[in-house]
């Protein structure tokens, strides 16, 4: 099973970017790409960011 969608904290996601480099826009989990979705900010430090598989 291949989850749709992903949900992480900015420095998780700002890693994987760095990593893999990807972009905001395509980027590898396990082999499943994703793409940024929304961010919801927490406070001024941190967002959560969720990422939806590209189709």
């Amino acid at each position: 099973m291949k989850p749709d969608y992903i949900l992480e904290d900015d420095n998780v996601i700002d890693n994987i970017l760095a990593e893999t480099e990807g972009d905001e826009d395509s980027f590898y989990v396990h082999g499943i790409e994703y793409k940024i979705h929304k961010k919801f900010e927490l406070n001024e430090e941190r967002e959560w960011v969720l990422c939806r598989k590209v189709r």
